[in-house]
């Protein structure tokens, strides 16, 4: 478990978690370090599909994959998500059971009910977590997309 590397994705940098506590990034976009390496995984709860229950990432209890998205419905979120719910069903490091299964997580500034349209239209087969203040993004230290006008 200790030993085993898989694979995440956040804000397109991908990072690899030895433990799933510690987090080590490599950013291909830029040569500053990502302030979390070799740091705990900031603990996270936050309103979630489909009805907006408030929902607490296992940090710690088993292997969770998260990505920052800008906007559900968009072109590129849109594709991002379907990639996710893809490698659910087709990658084997995506599954598992019980424990040992990767979570995926996708987090948003969109509303509850705009997320759960996009959950239903697209059938992913994971939670959508809202971050409508942008506090998730920040404690992850994801930057913004879109040459930084957009929340990443």
């Amino acid at each position: 478990m200790g030993s085993e590397f898989i694979q995440y994705y956040l804000n397109f940098a991908q990072i690899r978690i030895p433990d799933w506590q510690h987090i080590t990034l490599s950013v291909q976009r830029s040569e500053m370090p990502h302030p979390l390496i070799g740091k705990p995984a900031p603990p996270l709860t936050l309103p979630s599909t489909p009805d907006g229950t408030p929902y607490t990432l296992p940090i710690g209890q088993k292997p969770i994959a998260i990505f920052f998205f800008p906007k559900a419905f968009t072109t590129g979120c849109t594709k991002e998500a379907c990639a996710f719910r893809d490698a659910k069903k087709d990658n084997i490091v995506f599954q598992g059971t019980g424990s040992d299964e990767l979570e995926v997580v996708g987090i948003s500034r969109d509303a509850v009910e705009k997320q759960t349209r996009f959950v239903d239209e697209h059938k992913l087969n994971y939670r959508i977590l809202s971050d409508p203040n942008g506090a998730a993004r920040k404690s992850y230290s994801v930057s913004k997309a879109a040459l930084g006008l957009i929340d990443g």
